[in-house]
């Protein structure tokens, strides 16, 4: 039996505008509502995406999407990354986290690996020195996408997070840039 031939769609990574923060939050919304990944419980407005958005623009933080190629007027968002502070203190201002959140429908396409492949070198153009993702240790997709990357477990919170009736172990991942 020969299986059909699965063609993923051609993307484009691009830096986010404004106009884009209303696919992201809808991405965003989802993960919070229906995954692990993001540990908040209660959906953000456009106006808390919009002072995020702005906040990292003016820190030199980079947030990039992933969109359909094609047609410029139906070329949707299929994923989101940006890279972060991770800790306030000056001590750590040479290393970065990456976020990355995959729309319902686009996962499994290389979606995330896309995105975390542009934020590695986005952070290496930044001259960072060490690159970290903090994963729901249950997530077995972005533990091996990271790992995959280079990253390597730094370390275990367990049940460091609560959400929908249950603990959640915290992993730590890291790159050296």
């Amino acid at each position: 039996m020969t299986l059909p031939v699965v063609e993923r769609p051609k993307i484009l990574v691009e830096d986010a505008i404004e106009k884009d923060l209303p696919e992201i939050l809808e991405i965003y919304n989802y993960a919070i509502l229906k995954t692990t990944s993001q540990w908040d419980y209660n959906i953000h407005s456009l106006e808390r995406r919009r002072e995020w958005f702005q906040s990292a623009k003016k820190a030199g933080y980079p947030v990039i999407v992933v969109r359909e190629d094609g047609d410029a007027s139906s070329r949707r968002i299929l994923g989101w990354g940006c890279l972060g502070t991770f800790h306030a203190k000056q001590g750590y201002q040479y290393t970065v986290e990456d976020s990355i959140y995959v729309g319902e429908h686009s996962q499994g396409k290389g979606v995330g690996k896309t995105l975390l492949a542009a934020l590695i070198a986005r952070a290496r153009e930044m001259g960072m020195k060490t690159m970290v993702a903090e994963i729901e240790a249950g997530h077995a997709v972005s533990i091996k996408m990271h790992a995959k990357e280079g990253f390597v477990e730094a370390g275990r919170l367990a049940n460091a997070g609560y959400k929908f009736d249950r603990w959640l172990d915290l992993l730590i991942m890291q790159l050296m840039l």
